[in-house]
């Protein structure tokens, strides 16, 4: 049985003439005859009682009509939705990002399910050495991440990435340290220097969840000769991280516009000889054929951030 054939069907009984159905469905009357003839034959039923003059549907015809009218309903949806998938207008989306990066998350967030209303992302956080094993197992279709965290980059014949923003390095500290040493500061008539906070314990996360942008501060110390104080046992969880920054506990080196995005209050510190900037990337696998996927990296040209 095809489609053509219950169109065929459909329009003759709608109409009640064969010429004026077959003008329906631009095809000849011997073709559209033929596919009603067929359909007759596979079903074993007569569906038109038929003259030279008058056509009209026949009992079973007539009880067949809502069934073929449904299946070729369907049929359409079938062919709208595969259409819609394979524009990558509706379908599926899976996003991981680093807690640190979830500045611009929003962002990027809004501006797709905006224009594309009907796909459905999922999105959740990792750390960075979980990201790029998600990546790598195509668990998540794309990350965004620092690219120092993302040792994926690595990878080049294998993952694209696009950059989308720049943020600078700086010192995060409770507000009763900052208190101190902006005190301090002032009446030396002078900057701060990494130099200045040898007594205070320098937090990071982990390095097994965060390898990366753990040698990338070691590096930091050791090109300046500052040798650091830590404490007993490093955080997992930036949250924790804040906690005890905010706790006057400790101070950490964090992105400054994406700490300021979640923790707006939490002072920090420019240091006059730590300049550093922190590239965020959009990382995906070259070879992951997601139509969604590639309408996001699309619209990742046009956004700015």
């Amino acid at each position: 049985m095809e489609i053509k054939q219950l169109q065929c069907f459909i329009a003759a009984a709608e109409e009640l003439n064969f010429t004026a159905a077959a003008e329906r469905l631009f095809l000849s009357q011997p073709s559209l005859s033929r596919h009603i003839h067929n359909l007759e034959e596979e079903l074993g039923l007569l569906l038109f009682a038929r003259d030279n003059k008058n056509v009209e549907l026949t009992n079973a015809g007539l009880q067949l009509l809502a069934n073929a009218r449904d299946i070729v309903g369907s049929a359409g949806e079938l062919v709208s939705t595969a259409r819609e998938l394979s524009l990558g207008k509706t379908g599926k989306l899976r996003i991981g990002y680093q807690g640190s990066a979830c500045g611009i998350v929003p962002t990027i967030l809004y501006q797709f399910l905006h224009r594309y209303p009907n796909i459905n992302v999922s999105v959740e956080e990792y750390g960075a050495k979980e990201l790029t094993k998600k990546l790598l197992n195509g668990e998540v279709d794309l990350i965004i991440a620092f690219s120092i965290a993302a040792e994926i980059l690595e990878h080049e014949d294998i993952f694209n990435h696009r950059h989308l923003m720049d943020d600078d390095l700086a010192l995060f500290i409770g507000q009763k340290k900052n208190e101190e040493y902006k005190t301090k500061a002032e009446k030396e008539f002078r900057r701060l220097y990494l130099k200045d906070f040898a007594e205070e314990k320098m937090i990071m996360i982990s390095r097994d969840i965060n390898p990366g942008y753990y040698d990338y501060l070691q590096n930091i110390y050791v090109q300046r000769g500052f040798t650091p104080s830590y404490p007993d046992k490093q955080p997992t969880l930036l949250s924790t991280l804040m906690l005890l920054v905010k706790s006057n506990i400790g101070v950490a080196f964090l992105p400054k516009a994406a700490t300021l995005n979640t923790n707006p209050s939490c002072p920090y510190v420019d240091l006059a000889d730590v300049r550093e900037q922190l590239s965020i990337e959009a990382i995906w696998n070259g070879k992951n054929y997601n139509p969604s996927l590639k309408l996001l990296t699309e619209l990742l040209n046009d956004i700015s951030i």
